[in-house]
């Protein structure tokens, strides 16, 4: 038998797309990204989900923070724009905690809702994303988000240096998840 192992799926059907001979296996990022934040002063932080498919990641990470949650309603229009419709909760003087499974190269959704927030009156934008897609043009969108404290992302996909250079961004190593899983794997054979 073969494996494939894979990080935050963008869909959990994924794995329907794998043989009986191919086991998949689905990692999570959220327990890495758990562990950062529960580091950080969360007392004026609410968590807001991308939309609703990243409602129940959302939902775990307030949960595990142990701070409020709100939703976002959005639309997307096409690939490169995106409008918010409503934001359930107020964010004005708050720390927003931005949750979503990836960054694309346009960043829609985190420049529109970053934008909203600035409207809002939202005292600080974190962002964390298991992917992120960054590329030259990406770096000067977020760089217009003036609420923007924090870029948390992972190291699934290689960030460019300009980015690291330029923008908040902490990133988390996966090679821990990775490793475990590996080990887990090795020890199934024996």
């Amino acid at each position: 038998m073969t494996g494939f192992i894979g990080i935050d799926f963008h869909s959990k059907r994924l794995k329907n797309f794998f043989t009986k001979k191919t086991k998949a296996y689905h990692l999570s990022v959220f327990p890495l990204i758990v562990r950062y934040l529960k580091k950080k002063n969360l007392k004026n932080t609410i968590v807001l989900p991308a939309d609703k498919g990243a409602s129940k990641s959302a939902n775990f990470l307030a949960k595990e923070l142990n701070i409020p949650i709100g939703s976002v309603d959005k639309t997307r229009i096409n690939d490169t724009k995106v409008r918010i419709e409503k934001i359930t909760v107020n964010v004005s003087g708050k720390d927003v905690i931005f949750f979503d499974d990836e960054i694309s190269p346009v960043a829609t959704t985190v420049i529109t809702l970053g934008k909203e927030l600035e409207k809002r009156k939202a005292k600080s934008l974190t962002v964390a994303v298991t992917h992120a897609s960054i590329i030259n043009k990406t770096i000067r969108k977020l760089k217009g988000i003036k609420i923007l404290k924090e870029i948390i992302v992972t190291d699934t996909i290689p960030i460019p240096p300009e980015a690291s250079e330029s923008l908040p961004l902490r990133i988390i190593s996966v090679a821990e998840i990775l490793a475990e899983t590996i080990r887990e794997i090795s020890e199934e054979k024996d």
